[in-house]
């Protein structure tokens, strides 16, 4: 059975490759996703393009725990190379062309308030993830002889500033 995939690697898109589903993961092939996944971080991308299926990636990890530890590394590899990019464009802005009549007059810096905050939520979570705090009130009426036997449970002869009668038993 062969299904074709798009491959998303960096910013192209590379034209759809089949997969054989059972193509053997080949150590040549573990380098190159390995490869792949620290540059993209999308493993289905990566095995569209090495041209394995990705349920036979998540079965050799299972089996080889080197081979998962590799997966891993890159993906945080992957994944620091992210955030470097959402610090570039939240921190030191990018820059874009200013135009007019056509013409390039200049340029200005443009920076993502978005990812900014996306960083201080992940990083100082304590003081940047959106809280919620409910208060919520309830009043029960309790009947006097309900009142009566619990006083008598806590061994007290008032519940909420109330003096107890003992007359209505």
């Amino acid at each position: 059975m062969v299904q074709s995939v798009p491959a998303f690697i960096g910013h192209e898109i590379m034209t759809d490759k089949p997969i054989q589903s059972r193509a053997r993961l080949t150590e040549d092939k573990k380098d190159k996703l390995v490869e792949l996944l620290a540059q993209t971080a999308n493993l289905s991308a990566c095995c569209a393009e090495v041209g394995v299926n990705r349920r036979t990636v998540y079965f050799a990890m299972e089996r080889e725990p080197e081979f998962r530890e590799r997966i891993n590394q890159a993906r945080d590899r992957a994944c620091l190379e992210i955030e470097r990019e959402m610090h570039r464009r939240g921190i030191q802005g990018i820059g874009k062309g200013v135009y007019y009549k056509g013409e390039k007059v200049g340029e200005e810096r443009e920076y993502s308030d978005k990812l900014l905050m996306a960083l201080a939520k992940a990083n100082m979570p304590e003081r940047f993830t959106e809280r919620q705090h409910v208060v919520s009130e309830s009043y029960v009426h309790v009947e006097d002889g309900a009142k009566r036997k619990l006083a008598n449970l806590l061994g007290v002869d008032v519940i909420e500033g109330e003096a107890l009668d003992d007359t209505n038993d």
